[in-house]
């Protein structure tokens, strides 16, 4: 009887110990090569701890160990080291951790430690070998779950939509925008006698560090003035040049051949054009920082009076640009007017 009664008392213990979801979790992260990379390395559920005994892999061939910080308080007496091998003597891709202490370690699901490396790339794996072994103050061996990490090699630049040239009046304003994925940082840069410069923000530049370079009122010596953009990621790359065209300007206000108005009403806004005389015109809405919202018509116009609905309905009530541009065989004609759009 006593022989069961033991038993059973050992098989509550274990699933107690079972049910109490104790674990330690390597972190995961992205980088480039040659980055600083940081993973954490968090408890679960980890009391009344007497000793710890880790080991943790890692691959050499693609990651270098640097350091360990940030160390819980209450594992301070913990030492480590990155085993060496061979001739002359290497790292091997394992840490080894050892702890154990007179006061139990109460370490909930705190993070214990942070690992650093230095990422040469490509994708790398950080596990725990089957040799970890953590124990409570009573020397029983906790069913720990141990789940692994990664550091992922960042996808490199790519440029989905390049910027293409603008053609404007010399009171109008300019936007080359570039559309790309896993960019860090844009730089845009203006040919100027033969020389490629950095540009920085002014009464003429806005944006010139994000994917939309604004250039407001150019004058005439703007004309023929190329731009790109500088990418900076995993690598770097450059998008292709945009040609800036300005022409003297006319001012709709004092032009009487053509004219255009917004007419709204709570449920549609649409555009009147009157035109006297044949040409390309291009009707587009943007909003306040230049990013396109709607291609309103783009075409040919003969004499006549045209309407144009805008047909978008804008996630966001606010501010928004109407740009029109008309072009003949003699002139060309570019204007922005600002409108207000309500969310419906």
């Amino acid at each position: 009887m006593k022989r069961i009664t033991f038993i059973l008392f050992l098989l509550l213990i274990a699933n107690y110990l079972f049910a109490q979801n104790y674990g330690l979790s390597i972190g995961s992260a992205t980088g480039c090569d040659g980055d600083a990379i940081e993973i954490d390395v968090t408890a679960n559920n980890l009391n009344t701890i007497g000793a710890i005994t880790l080991f943790i892999e890692y691959m050499p061939d693609r990651l270098v160990f640097d350091t360990l910080t940030s160390l819980h308080p209450m594992l301070a007496a913990m030492i480590y080291n990155d085993v060496q091998g061979g001739t002359p003597p290497a790292s091997i891709g394992k840490i080894g951790f050892a702890w154990s202490g007179f006061n139990p370690a109460n370490l909930g699901n705190d993070i214990i430690f942070k690992l650093h490396f230095s990422f040469i790339g490509p994708t790398a794996e950080i596990g725990f070998s089957s040799a970890c072994e953590i124990v409570d103050t009573s020397a029983t061996i906790l069913p720990v779950t141990y789940s692994s990490g990664q550091i992922s090699y960042s996808d490199t630049v790519e440029i989905l939509a390049q910027p293409q040239p603008e053609t404007i009046i010399d009171n109008g304003i300019a936007l080359f925008s570039i559309n790309t994925v896993n960019v860090n940082s844009f730089s845009w840069q203006m040919l100027d006698n033969g020389i490629w410069q950095n540009l920085s923000d002014n009464v003429v530049v806005s944006g010139s560090s994000s994917p939309t370079l604004s250039l407001y009122n150019p004058g005439l010596d703007w004309n023929g003035r190329c731009f790109r953009c500088y990418l900076e990621g995993c690598n770097t790359t450059y998008s292709d040049s945009a040609l800036l065209q300005v022409f003297l300007g006319i001012d709709l206000r004092d032009e009487t051949t053509f004219d255009w108005e917004i007419i709204q009403s709570p449920e549609t806004s649409s555009i009147k054009v009157n035109s006297t005389s044949e040409g390309n015109l291009s009707l587009s809405l943007v909003t306040l920082d230049g990013k396109a919202v709607e291609n309103i018509f783009s075409g040919n116009i003969h004499v006549g009076l045209y309407e144009f609905k805008i047909s978008t309905k804008p996630k966001n009530t606010g501010y928004y640009f109407l740009k029109l541009d008309f072009l003949t065989t003699e002139q060309i004609i570019h204007q922005t007017k600002k409108l207000y759009l309500q969310t419906l």
